[in-house]
């Protein structure tokens, strides 16, 4: 990094702008930064710093503090302006923090944000090309390229040694934070963090499983109640060695056991079974010795049953053998009853027939009453002549009154017709003016109709203007909601943009892999990659910032577009509401433009003039119709006056004809009547009593036969019960038994032979007389010794199954504890591993026999390095006396691995640097920082840094060893690198020609140039 040219306007001490050409400067080589006290040479570092990284060292950052110049024009913006080389590329940075300044509008003063410019020269053309304006990006881009942090790059470029001094005289701790700083060595730090993470995590695992296993080993323990090895239970704790192995040895001891005793409830059931066995077989016998006594005693007490009923049971018989004797006798007895019936019937019968006949004939036989109706039915065949003759005027009678009611129906037809025919022409006028007003009433609902459609579109169109109307306001609203949503989505994505743009270091970072290159420098050592801030974003946040804005502006566009359709919409339902010189005339007058309202009566208006024109156009049809049917009507009226007129005198003839023949019927209908209205009458009279009288004749008939059928069943009924062993039919009839009392009886007397063969058996069997011989049983005492072999059956079964049930359960849980210590082994290597990395790393392992942790050894190495190179320097410095060493011994309780010692040449003794001068502190300390300058810049990806600055300590030095350090300063030429000095000892004024004077006003300071003496610039 080699700087050329710096401009600082209103910063720190500085009111107007000052340029610093370093290339000027840096062409001797070695120049000096000089001013009184409070003049700014410090601000001078300060704006480069500033310009690099934004923000000044450390050290004068200070909260709430403001970089502008208080002697600054209140016009007069803030600004750094660096112009540099970094590798190959010539870069521009300028930068403004936050400042206040006038309001363009108004009075009063606003905030303006900061901002940075970072710009790039084209090495062919000479031209400058912006490349960011985002602070984030041009950070991570100066950090990437510098290889250096704004720390780092303050303790190498900006060479302090004032805090050297401090750091050669430091501690082992204050020497480890400035070193940590430097080399960023947090990521050691964080390696021992994290093995004393997965320690405690894997000795979590471990004691987790242990508990796990301890409360296995409990379990086996409550299960193994009653054995040995449940009185001297696993003890230990979580974590406690050989816990599995104890664990292992106390289960199958604890299996062995509970096996055993398995084998001895096994041996116990079986006694116990056998002595159940044996009971239940005396149980057995003695229930079945009681069962026969029982038997042989039931039977006896059925025998003195069957004795006490063997009367009644003899009386059951002979009722029996009576009833089958019976059974003979009841077919006649059936057939008696059948004839008595049919004779009562038969009497019944006749003397309802004879009932209706004259009293003379109440005694009459069948053939006198058989010739009476012979003599009737001669009377009634001479009848038949009359009766053909009465039906004959019957007919003509309806004729004759046919033609009556036709002939009143034909004068009232043609008494009609006349009335009709009078009306005709008044009643045809008025249906043909009907006609006519119909049909000029369809002539104006069609003039009214073509009027109504025009106006109805104007109507729906200013319906359609108004709402469109509301809609145009809608659209505009939702356009203004829209174009807010679109700028604060776009302010929105802009900042996240933004914030990761700072953060895109930490970012690409991220992907960084040991040993494989870097996608930006192509490095592949990564000492310090950049870390992430807490507003850092990453690519997905950006994107989804992105896609909201880029809806949003899509939302907006669209919202543009509904807003010109309806505003289109509107336009052409207003041009639709709008006559072409209503137009005209509402573009002069706004207020002309006719109403929904207006238009809603003018069409309503219309719409009630064409129904009212439609409906009596509707009639027209009718009215054709009703005069048409009208005159259809008047022609069949004529004709039917002139049919019936014809009617009339056909009729005349016909009536005087029927006349002439009813006068020759009704002297033959005299004759045939007799006594009765009608021929009819007089022969229903004749056919009632001719039906009455065969009636009678067959009723008496009936009972005769009835009589003679009675008398046969009596002698055969009479014969049969004789025949069956009875006196009288009387007494066969009392013996008959109905099916029902009948099966009873056989049942009972069955039932009783039944017994009385069961009981015979049973007193006959051998083993019931056996058994009645035998003493009683006593099945009590039997099945109380066979309860007591069962209860002990079940004890020893249960004591066993509990056994076994021990034994399965000892074996599961064994085998889950062995599963338990398989799944703990992997475990327990991990714990052990990772445990001796954790003790190793933090120093606290017997292995690590200075007991460093891995911070302090990383960074012990980093300081041998330093020392090594500062030595080189040292040694030109102190004429070959003084030589810098690492020591890796422990003082007292502090780290162990960041000693510094001194050794003297002239001594050849090892001390303390804390013992050298003021001088040899400072040509030390001064070695020391150029040490460390070369050490991190090799750290930082050998970036080459061409510009140093060395900030006071050199009035401790006397002439000599003042011309020798500005000798070793004057060296570092030999690499093409300059060196700014920043002091105000008088003597180097005389030694450094090239000079960078500030100088100490009261309107603030201003720089001036100077080589060889002579002012170059102010």
């Amino acid at each position: 990094m080699r700087l050329h040219r710096l401009e600082i306007t209103a910063f720190g001490p500085f009111a107007t702008t000052q340029t610093v050409d370093f290339d000027a400067l840096s062409s001797a080589g070695l120049f000096l930064l000089h001013g009184p006290t409070g003049a700014g040479k410090t601000s001078v570092l300060d704006a480069v710093c500033f310009a690099l990284y934004g923000s000044v060292p450390g050290a004068r950052q200070t909260p709430g503090g403001s970089l502008r110049s208080d002697h600054a024009p209140v016009g007069t913006s803030t600004e750094v302006l660096l112009e540099l080389t970094v590798g190959d590329r010539r870069l521009e940075i300028t930068r403004r923090p936050a400042q206040q300044r006038p309001k363009k509008r108004g009075g009063g003063l606003t905030t303006e944000k900061a901002q940075t410019w970072l710009r790039e020269r084209d090495p062919a053309t000479g031209a400058w090309t912006g490349l960011s304006r985002s602070h984030q990006e041009i950070g991570e881009e100066i950090t990437q390229l510098l290889g250096m942090s704004r720390d780092q790059f303050c303790q190498v470029v900006l060479l302090p040694q004032g805090d050297f001094a401090r750091f050669l005289r430091a501690d082992a701790e204050a020497r480890g934070k400035l070193l940590g700083r430097l080399f960023d060595t947090r990521r050691f730090a964080a390696v021992e963090d994290r093995l004393a993470e997965l320690r405690l995590a894997a000795q979590r695992q471990v004691e987790e499983g242990d508990r796990r296993l301890l409360a296995l080993a409990e379990r086996m323990a409550q299960a193994a109640g009653g054995l040995g090895a449940a009185r001297s239970p696993v003890e230990g704790r979580p974590g406690d060695p050989g816990l599995a192995d104890a664990v292992l040895t106390w289960a199958a001891v604890a299996r062995t056991e509970a096996r055993e005793a398995v084998d001895r409830a096994s041996v116990r059931l079986t006694a116990a079974e056998d002595r159940q066995a044996t009971a239940r077989a005396v149980l057995d016998a003695e229930r079945d010795l009681a069962e026969r006594q029982a038997r042989h005693a039931e039977a006896l007490l059925r025998r003195e049953r069957l004795t006490a009923r063997a009367p009644e049971r003899d009386r059951d018989q002979e009722t029996l053998d009576r009833s089958l004797k019976a059974d003979r006798v009841a077919p006649a007895l059936g057939l008696r009853r059948d004839a008595e019936r049919a004779h009562a019937a038969a009497l019944r019968a006749r003397e309802h027939a004879l009932a209706v006949l004259p009293e003379r004939l109440a005694d009459a036989s069948a053939e006198q009453l058989s010739a009476l109706e012979h003599r009737l039915r001669g009377e009634l065949g001479a009848l038949d002549s009359a009766r053909r003759t009465e039906r004959r005027a019957a007919l003509l009678a309806e004729e004759r009154s046919v033609l009556d009611r036709e002939a009143r129906a034909d004068e009232d037809a043609l008494e009609d017709a006349a009335g009709w025919l009078a009306d005709w022409e008044p009643r045809r006028a008025a249906l043909a003016a009907r006609v006519e007003a119909a049909q000029e009433a369809a002539a104006r609902a069609e003039h009214l109709a073509g009027r109504l459609e025009p106006a109805r579109r104007r109507l729906a169109a200013a319906r359609r203007r108004d709402a469109l109307a509301e809609d145009v306001r809608a659209a505009k609203e939702r356009l203004a909601a829209a174009r807010e949503r679109r700028n604060t989505a776009h302010e929105e994505w802009l900042d996240v943009k933004s914030r990761r743009l700072r953060g895109i270091a930490a970012e690409l970072a991220a992907s960084l892999t040991p040993g494989a290159p870097c996608q930006v420098c192509g490095s592949a050592d990564h000492p310090a990659p950049a870390r992430a801030t807490a507003d850092h974003v990453d690519r997905a946040t950006e994107e989804a910032a992105y896609a909201a804005y880029t809806r949003a502006e899509e939302t907006r566009t669209a919202a543009e577009r509904d807003l010109a359709v309806t505003r289109e919409s509107w336009s052409a339902a207003r041009t639709e509401v709008l006559s072409p010189a209503a137009t005209a005339a509402t573009e002069e007058d706004p207020a002309a433009e006719p109403t929904v309202a207006a238009l809603a009566d003018a069409v309503a208006g219309l719409e009630r003039e064409h129904a009212e024109a439609h409906a009596l156009a509707a009639q027209a049809h009718p009215a054709r119709e009703a005069l048409a049917r009208a005159g259809r009507e008047y022609e069949e009226r004529v004709a039917a006056q002139r049919e019936a007129e014809r009617r009339v005198a056909a009729r005349t003839s016909r009536r005087e004809a029927l006349d002439r023949e009813r006068a020759a019927l009704d002297e033959e209908l005299a004759r045939g009547r007799g006594e009765f209205a009608t021929v009819a009458e007089h022969a229903t009279r004749l056919e009632r009593r001719i039906a009455t009288l065969v009636g009678a004749a067959g009723a008496v008939r009936e009972a005769e036969l009835a009589a003679r059928r009675l008398k046969e069943a009596d002698d055969r009924l009479a014969d049969a019960a004789y025949r069956a062993g009875f006196t009288t039919p009387d007494e066969a009839a009392a013996a008959l038994l109905g099916d029902t009392e009948r099966r009873a009886l056989q049942h009972r007397v069955d039932a009783w032979q039944a017994e009385a063969a069961a009981v015979a058996d049973r007193l006959a069997e051998p083993a019931t007389r056996a058994a009645a011989a035998r003493p009683p049983a006593d099945p009590e005492t039997a099945a109380a010794a066979h309860s007591t072999a069962e209860r002990a059956l079940r004890e020893a079964a249960s004591a066993l199954a509990a056994a076994r049930e021990r034994a399965r359960d000892l074996a599961s849980l064994s085998r889950q504890a062995e599963t338990e210590v398989r799944r703990l082994g992997p475990l327990r290597a991990e714990h052990d591993r990772v445990a001796r990395l954790a003790t190793l790393t933090a120093g606290t392992s017997a292995e690590n026999e200075r007991r460093m942790r891995l911070e302090s050894y990383v960074l012990a190495a980093r300081l041998e390095q330093v020392a090594a190179a500062a030595t080189a320097r040292l040694l030109r410095m102190s004429s070959g006396r003084y030589t810098l060493v690492h020591s890796d011994a422990r003082s007292g309780g502090k780290r162990a691995g960041l000693g510094l010692h001194v050794v003297d040449a002239w001594t050849g003794n090892e001390r303390d640097t804390a013992t050298l001068s003021g001088g040899e502190t400072f040509f030390a300390s001064l070695a020391l920082a150029l040490g460390l300058a070369d050490v991190v810049t090799e750290e930082a990806g050998g970036v080459r840094l061409d510009t140093l600055f060395i900030d006071e300590g050199f009035g401790s030095l006397d002439d000599q060893t003042l011309d020798e350090v500005l000798d070793v300063l004057d060296s570092l030429r030999e690499r093409d690198r300059s060196v700014g000095i920043v002091s105000h000892v008088a003597d180097l004024k005389r030694r450094v020609p090239a000079q960078l004077e500030v100088v100490k006003g009261r309107r603030g300071s201003s720089v001036r140039l100077r080589t060889d003496g002579e002012a170059l610039g102010g």
